[in-house]
């Protein structure tokens, strides 16, 4: 009876024990589901709600500029991703910048193409092998490659304390993408044209490049090609430097090309004999003034008299430069004058010496950079601009090749300069993200007091310590 008694309560402990497992297994695949349901939840939030943006350069936040293109956007926009082999930490910070974009505006989606497996796909858009993470972007009405490059930037800068030159890394993804965004977008894009055929120097790499990032269209034409003239849809034309005088006709294209309001840039080298361009200078109330301009005061020019630091006229250019505070090299300048015959057109200075300069008329045979007899005294004018009062037409002449180099503030000058002629409005400006750690700088002070703390301090206080607990254990 009693074996029975506790057969029965065996039997009802294994009941027990096995609902309770049963339980507890149900617990679990509940517990599993619900914690797989609230992964899949927060997995279709956006990026910028999983992802917070702890970095310090803020290398995934979208400033307020961006998310109003972005939100602006009414068009369906494809980016195309073309992967990499691997991809690399700057490539996947891209890449979640992109979902960002995503987040803001769902007209923007990505696509990611395999190279390998689509190894032709990038020539429809590009002639040259983009790098490896580069972006294309595609609209209905156009596309633009963004190589990763122009996205991972890198520059070089010396080390003066270790007398070495030192690769710097920045992350120009916001500027990238939203450029080309803005570029895609556009409903009318500003068209450069810079004449060729006469020897003119070629554009720097950082200037066609900054056009591009500017969403500006650049190329060059010969007038006298084709049926002659400047195309139909020039916004402003570039003549720079050229080493080769004008013809006549070509003179007759751009005549033409200002009485119906076009905008002429002529970037002119004192070295060079052009007497048809200063003709067409002087038909427009301007005159080429033979010599280098040369200071006498420090405070206007950089190493050399020669090497001009001029004075800037603040005007429809300089409110487009990020900073008022700019400075502008002009080296080897030769003057611009006001000429006699200036009715009918609106003169003005942009770029000018100061009163205590000159100019050497002739530099070439001169051996000192003091004032010699024949140096005529005076301000001059090395960057003017004449206005036409009927047409609106303009030219805007600057008397040194150094102008749009990217030096100093030249280059974010003549961009600008660009955008104010063309009457284009100003594209967003985004500083690139330094991806670089900064050096910690200690005081000596600081670092010996430090020194002290850590390597005296710290040791005695633990062996204080040790030696307080040890005499306690031994009294117990």
């Amino acid at each position: 009876m009693e074996d029975n008694n506790i057969s029965k309560k065996n039997k009802a402990g294994k009941r027990k024990r096995t609902r309770l497992g049963g339980y507890s297994f149900l617990v679990c695949i509940i517990a599993a589901a619900i914690v797989i349901i609230i992964n899949m939840i927060v997995g279709s939030f956006p990026s910028t709600v999983t992802k917070l943006d702890i970095s310090d350069e803020g290398l995934y936040t979208i400033s307020e500029e961006t998310e109003k293109i972005v939100s602006a956007v009414n068009e369906d926009i494809t980016v195309y991703y073309l992967k990499g082999a691997s991809i690399s930490e700057e490539a996947q910070m891209m890449l979640d910048l992109l979902d960002r974009y995503k987040a803001i505006n769902s007209h923007i989606s990505v696509q990611t193409v395999d190279p390998v497996l689509k190894p032709t796909f990038y020539t429809k858009y590009t002639d040259t092998t983009p790098s490896e993470n580069s972006l294309i972007f595609e609209s209905a009405k156009r596309y633009k490659l963004v190589d990763f490059s122009n996205i991972l930037v890198t520059s070089q800068s010396f080390d003066y304390s270790t007398y070495s030159y030192v690769t710097n890394y920045s992350f120009a993804g916001e500027s990238a993408i939203t450029s080309a965004i803005e570029y895609v977008t556009s409903n009318d894009l500003t068209t450069v044209y810079a004449v060729s055929g006469n020897g003119e120097a070629n554009m720097s790499e950082a200037l066609t490049s900054a056009l591009s990032t500017d969403n500006i269209n650049y190329s060059t034409v010969s007038l006298m090609n084709g049926e002659g003239g400047v195309p139909d849809d020039a916004d402003c034309v570039i003549i720079y430097s050229p080493s080769y005088d004008l013809t006549e006709e070509e003179i007759e294209y751009l005549n033409s090309y200002m009485e119906n309001g076009g905008k002429i840039i002529l970037v002119t080298s004192y070295s060079a004999s052009l007497p048809n361009i200063e003709a067409f200078t002087e038909s427009h109330g301007l005159t080429w003034a033979d010599g280098v301009v040369f200071e006498t005061s420090q405070s206007y020019f950089y190493q050399y008299p020669y090497y001009l630091l001029p004075q800037i006229t603040k005007n429809d250019i300089t409110s487009l430069l990020t900073s008022a505070n700019i400075n502008i090299l002009m080296p080897a300048s030769h003057g611009i004058l006001k000429s006699e015959n200036s009715d009918g057109v609106t003169i003005e200075s942009l770029l000018s010496s100061s009163e205590s300069s000159f100019l050497k008329n002739d530099p070439e045979n001169s051996s000192t950079f003091e004032k010699e007899d024949g140096d005529t005294e005076g301000s001059f004018m090395i960057g003017a601009r004449s206005t036409d009062s009927e047409t609106g037409g303009q030219l805007i002449w600057f008397s040194s090749p150094y102008i749009a180099q990217n030096s100093a503030g030249n280059l974010e000058y003549f961009i600008a300069l660009i955008n104010s002629v063309c009457e284009k409005e100003a594209s967003v400006t985004i500083a690139a993200k330094t991806l670089m750690s900064e050096a910690l700088v200690v005081p000596e002070a600081s670092a010996n007091l430090l020194m002290i703390v850590m390597c005296v301090v710290i040791p005695i206080a633990i062996m204080v310590l040790g030696l307080l607990i040890w005499n306690y254990r031994r009294k117990r």
